[in-house]
């Protein structure tokens, strides 16, 4: 026998294995949250989508592109969410009640969005920037409901958002959503208060919600701060908006912001009148009243507009209160030649070819093909035969052979006038956007003038609330122009009581 190898003597010590060094236990938590991110495998046999509950299609619209350019991805919708969500219900059939739950949805949950991810960053233990943006848009979805919809019960709110992410064919996110969307539920103190303080927050009415914990920046020492986290507004804009609003302004603007727009009609006065469109939605038992203008209608609730009394037979279009009073303050007259310079989707083009009777030459022009379309479906609606469409190029020179009497200049701007109605942009605007929409803007003006002729008139107007886009812009557009005159310009104040604008009159001297 062959002697043992002396590292098997008993004379030494046992050789150990060295003890296996695992990582640390992780919490529940945590693995529900590398489960929830862990990428998809391939599925050839996923189902198409088809949205049949309001947080279905609320989340459908939500997660289509990056809606707000979070990831720089560069695949943001072309339209706003507004816009998109009319589309949608023609596509997919839902209930009167759904639509309304899915508006409300849709628009406050992408409006309060800042304010959710403070809340959900407070009880999430990883950064949402490193979860999937589709699951964030879902945890968003659910937390609005638990904070500003009252009359939606807790576990209603749950249990109904996790029942989306099984509907989109991701189970593996149900129980990270579920113990992130209780945390929040819990993170909502039942207590009434009522006043700002570092843990309650504004929701409705001048009503605040108490948490359990503090989370926002002290309203006695830095309250526009706590407007921003608080209100869901990007601090630049409000630091902006506080030179030319005091305080109690800026917090008025950001609660009507916030809230959903009353919707106004603007009735076609060669086919009827207010009273008698009245009438027929009274028959309906459609809610509404008469608007501050003569041919303005204020709805009291949320409707279908194409299932309203009238939509087919080319009644009525719908039109804030505000834009009607910059058609009106063109004075389009019948026989005149109209240029509407930026028409797309024509709810101005067919305003002032109504205030025509349908005479004269009404030209309406945009970049956008496809919007433009949407011009020529308004105008046949309405039976509005005097609007012809044409494409513009980005640039002049521009193929156009007629001088206009009177030319509509409703310029692309920052839209800081209707926050409310275009949720996404107050978190797709920057800073220096403001600069640059400026100098499109005075581009605008001077190829107008182009094509006005002797004695002729300009309405330009914008949605926006930034001096630069619009007194100082008409100043310094002015100055060089000596044939130019000013005879008068309004401001519109959001709320105030419809959307936020601009609109200036300019005429040019009958000797130039």
């Amino acid at each position: 026998m062959k002697p043992r190898p002396d590292y098997f003597s008993d004379d030494r010590p046992p050789r150990r294995r060295p003890a296996k060094k695992r990582p640390p236990r992780k919490s529940a938590t945590e693995r529900r949250s590398e489960r929830a991110s862990k990428p998809d495998r391939p599925r050839q046999d996923r189902p198409t989508l088809v949205p049949r509950t309001a947080r279905q299609l609320a989340f459908y619209l939500l997660q289509e592109g990056d809606l707000l350019g979070e990831r720089e991805r560069g695949g943001q919708p072309p339209l706003f969410a507004t816009e998109r969500l009319e589309s949608a219900f023609t596509e997919f059939a839902l209930s009167p009640e759904d639509r309304r739950l899915a508006q409300e949805l849709l628009n406050g949950t992408i409006r309060r969005k800042g304010t959710l991810d403070i809340l959900l960053s407070d009880c999430c233990q990883r950064p949402l920037k490193e979860l999937e943006l589709e699951l964030v848009w879902l945890m968003r979805l659910g937390a609005y409901q638990l904070v500003y919809l009252d009359a939606i019960p807790d576990h209603a709110a749950v249990n109904e958002t996790v029942d989306v992410a099984r509907w989109y064919d991701k189970q593996r996110w149900c129980q990270f959503l579920n113990g992130n969307l209780r945390s929040v539920s819990r993170l909502l103190a039942a207590t009434e208060v009522i006043g700002p303080a570092t843990d309650t927050l504004p929701t409705r009415d001048g009503h605040f919600r108490s948490l359990t914990k503090p989370l926002f920046a002290d309203p006695r020492h830095e309250p526009q701060r706590y407007l921003s986290e608080t209100q869901s507004f990007p601090g630049w804009l409000l630091d902006r908006w506080s030179k030319q609003y005091d305080f109690d302004e800026l917090a008025r603007l950001c609660q009507w912001f916030n809230a959903p727009a009353p919707l106004f009609l603007r009735v076609n006065s060669r086919k009827t009148n207010r009273n008698e469109l009245l009438s027929q939605f009274e028959q309906a038992e459609v809610a509404a009243e008469a608007g501050s203008l003569d041919n303005s209608i204020r709805m009291r609730k949320s409707y279908a507009i194409r299932n309203l009394p009238g939509f087919d037979e080319g009644l009525f279009t719908v039109q804030d209160e505000t834009p009607q009073r910059v058609c009106s303050l063109l004075n389009a007259q019948p026989g005149e030649a109209v240029w509407d310079m930026c028409a797309a989707p024509g709810t101005k083009s067919t305003c002032l070819a109504e205030a025509m009777n349908n005479q004269g030459t009404l030209l309406a022009t945009d970049i956008n093909a496809t919007r433009l379309k949407r011009v020529q479906e308004n105008a046949r609606r309405l039976e509005l035969s005097i609007i012809k469409t044409d494409v513009l190029p980005d640039n002049p020179p521009y193929a156009i052979r007629v001088q206009f009497d009177a030319i509509l200049i409703d310029a692309p701007c920052s839209n800081t006038g209707v926050l409310g109605k275009r949720s996404e942009a107050r978190w797709r605007l920057r800073s220096d956007d403001i600069n640059e929409l400026a100098r499109i803007q005075r581009h605008l003006l001077g190829a107008a003038l182009t094509f006005l002729k002797p004695g002729g008139r300009i309405v330009y107007a914008t949605c926006s609330i930034e001096p630069e886009e619009n007194e100082l812009q008409v100043r310094q557009f002015l100055q060089g122009h000596r044939d130019l005159e000013l005879q008068s310009e309004e401001k519109f104040t959001p709320g105030q009581p419809a959307d936020g604008g601009y609109a200036a009159l300019i005429t040019r001297r009958t000797d130039s």
